[in-house]
């Protein structure tokens, strides 16, 4: 019964990561590093679910929260549309964000399936795959 109470607050992952973009977004005006702090949040939703006994169930708690994540940010960029280059550019930003969250997500969980302490580890991999995707589309 534990397990199912468990697995069903875990399930409010992809939730919280839905509506997180908008909390931390004053957050990254303040404190202009996206990858330390976006990183870090999505940090603490694989900590919320490495209880979890399935590694399926983690995985897809971990999936659904990086696009949840991913679909909101997005909303931020599109208030901005004719700013960031249109319709086109938008959607080529969703696909890239999306594999981007999506991957340094599913490190930091892998880095936890040998131990919760390897957590830290698993973020700071995050961080410079997340930094360096930023510097690379800059560049572009």
């Amino acid at each position: 019964m534990s397990v199912l109470i468990s697995e069903g607050k875990n399930l409010f992952v992809p939730l919280v990561a839905l509506i997180s973009p908008f909390i931390i977004w004053p957050i990254e005006l303040l404190l202009p590093f996206p990858y330390i702090v976006e990183e870090i949040v999505k940090a603490a939703f694989v900590v919320s679910i490495v209880d979890l006994p399935e590694k399926a169930t983690q995985v897809k708690i971990v999936l659904a929260a990086a696009l949840a994540f991913t679909l909101s940010e997005t909303i931020l960029y599109f208030l901005n549309i004719t700013l960031n280059g249109g319709l086109s550019a938008l959607v080529t930003r969703l696909i890239l964000t999306g594999s981007l969250h999506s991957l340094t997500m599913i490190i930091m969980l892998i880095f936890t399936f040998r131990s919760k302490r390897w957590i830290l580890i698993g973020l700071i991999v995050a961080m410079l795959i997340h930094y360096s995707y930023n510097l690379s589309v800059r560049i572009i």
